[in-house]
């Protein structure tokens, strides 16, 4: 039977901060030249699939938009398995192209969509997302975390 391809992390995978990690591109060429299935995937919510891609290229990584699954990809594919209900959408302004064919329901959702929203906090956005659960919305998480390291120590997530 065999391996028939390859799910492969991105970050500290391929790349460490702005740093390609030695064999990254070499790796993707070895996969693409034997015609070995592959898909890059990453939790990252504050990033479209094509900023990644361009940042990655920006880096000398060879990578097509489809060659890449973010968990804002992801959740807009479980947007259509759910027939496309109304929903916000709190997410990273590049994330939002990711919904791209959804429009922006800001009251009234069916769905609330909440990624990485740390320049938008405020307690009028939260008791907004508060009421209209409290309504019925439900909410679709991009991510669980409770936190995440960044340079300056524990940040909440």
């Amino acid at each position: 039977m065999g391996i028939r391809g390859f799910l492969l992390d991105l970050d500290g995978v391929f790349h460490v901060g702005d740093r390609l990690l030695p064999g990254a591109a070499e790796t993707l060429g070895i996969l693409r030249s034997r015609d070995i299935p592959f898909r890059i995937i990453t939790n990252t919510t504050t990033r479209s699939r094509a900023s990644l891609v361009a940042r990655m290229r920006g880096l000398g990584l060879s990578l097509e938009v489809n060659d890449v699954i973010t968990t804002p990809f992801a959740a807009a594919l479980y947007l259509k398995k759910l027939n496309n209900p109304r929903c916000r959408f709190i997410v990273a302004p590049d994330t939002r192209s990711e919904f791209a064919e959804y429009e922006d329901h800001e009251s009234d959702p069916d769905l609330i969509v909440l990624g990485d929203f740390e320049d938008q906090v405020s307690y009028p956005l939260l008791n907004s997302m508060f009421n209209q659960m409290m309504n019925g919305a439900a909410l679709v998480a991009l991510h669980k975390g409770r936190y995440w390291e960044a340079e300056a120590g524990l940040k909440v997530d």
